[in-house]
């Protein structure tokens, strides 16, 4: 049997937060709710939220899957006829305290 290392163990539980995230996230209430939450007043009358639909696309790169996880849904802006918003949730998996500010690494992953 193989011997498990420190980076195998904290790889395999980083992974397994992904259910938990995607799991929640795959609930149009919850995305909503976070919507209502999360978007600025001014924004809240943009997104059609009762229109929402999940999407299987992602946005992290193979080299961050370990570490991140995402949720992407769509929905049509209201009052612009044929547009649609993709909305993408992004969850950094932490086990330790990070090695540079997290500022840094919410601009490296943006990027």
């Amino acid at each position: 049997m193989a011997k498990k290392t420190a980076s195998t163990s904290l790889l395999r539980r980083q992974h397994e937060h992904d259910p938990l995230f995607r799991g929640a996230y795959a609930i149009a209430e919850v995305v909503r709710a976070h919507l209502n939450t999360l978007l600025p007043p001014h924004l809240l009358p943009l997104p059609d939220p009762q229109q929402l639909s999940p999407l299987p696309d992602t946005y992290v790169s193979d080299r961050l899957r370990p570490a991140l996880a995402d949720a992407v849904w769509q929905c049509p802006l209201r009052h612009a006829q044929h547009q649609w918003a993709k909305i993408s949730f992004l969850f950094e998996h932490k086990s330790a305290r990070p090695a540079r500010f997290l500022e840094a690494q919410r601009i490296d992953y943006m990027l």
